[in-house]
C-alpha cells in the first residue's frame, strides 16, 4: 500500500510541475498566477488585473507542444 500512495504522490507531483513549468513558461508575460484546485485552473493576467477560471467540466483537452500549452474548452 505505501508503494501505491508513493506513485500517486510522484504523480501528483510530476502534474503540478507540468502546470507551473509549461503554463507558467508561456504564460509567462500574461499571468501572475496560475492556481490549480478542485474546481479547475485560475490564471490571473498581468495587464488586465483580472482572473479567468477554466472550470473542469468544461475543459475537453490540455495540449502540450513545444512552444505551447492550449486549454480546449
Amino acid at each position: 500500500m505505501a508503494i501505491g500512495v508513493s506513485v500517486i504522490l510522484i504523480v501528483w507531483a510530476l502534474l503540478l510541475w507540468f502546470f507551473v513549468y509549461a503554463m507558467g513558461k508561456v504564460c509567462a508575460d500574461t499571468a501572475t498566477a496560475i492556481h490549480i484546485d478542485k474546481h479547475g485552473i485560475w490564471i490571473e493576467s498581468f495587464y488586465k488585473r483580472n482572473s479567468h477560471l477554466f472550470k473542469w467540466e468544461d475543459i475537453v483537452a490540455i495540449q502540450y507542444q513545444s512552444s505551447s500549452v492550449q486549454i480546449c474548452y
